[in-house]
């Protein structure tokens, strides 16, 4: 086992080192994101979401609450991809960029299964989380890249992303440009993520503390800026949903930035399941 009962449990970070091939792999989607970043904006709106709440593809989003971030971003899922390649859309691609940054997305996803089943089937057996491996195996279609690059006006605040914790299963923080990741103990403390280039963090979200019976904490993290973050950061995490798991419904809770900072972490079970609602 990679990890046990105890190291589950734990409200904090857990890492997995990468092999050689994924490491390589995590460098090239981040080099090819920077270089989608500088593409034109109608080759960015070509691959543009149309749906918030189903937000595969390119989105800028330059919100005015406090707690808004400014971003773009973009969403890489195999299950999106491969509705682009039914489409006809990849071949009206003028910008090589594009597909570069997409191939590259979709090899990262392939790559990063093996790690992403070991940290299921600890769950599994250590917590007694009966066909944990087989759900999220079964969700992979559904396992989202998310791309983030945060704007100058964003990345030079003092808090670039506000604290909350993640609705879906769990989270791989897999390259982040600068420092500032930090996450929240569960004496209110704010600790670094121990991020580095030979190793993904991992941390649960809501979904898998729901699914784990509050067993696991989904962990309260933040990004706060830095001297390296005065001008702009990048930024890259994937979300690994659990489909067959009630999701935390946005339509009863719809922002979590919005609830005191690790909420969670001594929530009874009935009033986490009251944030639930069946797919």
């Amino acid at each position: 086992m990679l990890f046990t009962k105890k190291q589950l449990a734990a409200i904090a970070p857990l890492t997995i080192p990468y092999s050689d091939k994924t490491r390589l792999r995590v460098s090239h989607a981040m080099t090819y994101w920077k270089e989608f970043c500088r593409s034109s904006s109608s080759e960015k709106q070509f691959l543009a979401s149309v749906d918030r709440n189903n937000d595969d593809g390119y989105s800028l989003r330059t919100g005015t609450l406090a707690t808004e971030d400014h971003k773009e971003l973009f969403h890489f899922s195999q299950a999106f991809f491969n509705r682009l390649a039914e489409s006809g859309r990849m071949q009206n691609m003028v910008d090589g960029r594009t597909r570069n940054f997409l191939y590259a997305a979709g090899a990262l996803i392939e790559n990063m299964a093996p790690m992403v089943m070991r940290f299921a089937n600890d769950v599994q057996w250590a917590l007694d989380a009966q066909s944990f491996s087989h759900e999220v195996s079964v969700s992979k279609p559904h396992w989202t890249l998310r791309f983030l690059h945060y704007l100058p006006t964003s990345a030079s605040r003092d808090i670039i992303a506000h604290p909350h914790p993640d609705r879906g299963g769990f989270s791989l923080h897999l390259n982040e440009s600068s420092p500032g990741l930090e996450y929240l103990d569960e004496l209110g403390e704010w600790h670094a993520m121990p991020m580095s280039h030979e190793a993904t963090v991992l941390f649960p979200g809501m979904g898998l503390q729901y699914r784990t019976a509050n067993r696991m904490r989904a962990l309260c993290h933040r990004v706060v800026g830095t001297p390296g973050t005065t001008g702009e950061r990048y930024s890259m995490v994937a979300f690994i949903p659990l489909m067959q798991t009630p999701y935390c419904d946005a339509a009863k809770v719809p922002r979590l930035q919005d609830l005191p900072h690790g909420f969670n972490y001594t929530i009874s079970l009935k009033d986490l399941e009251k944030m639930f609602s069946p797919r």
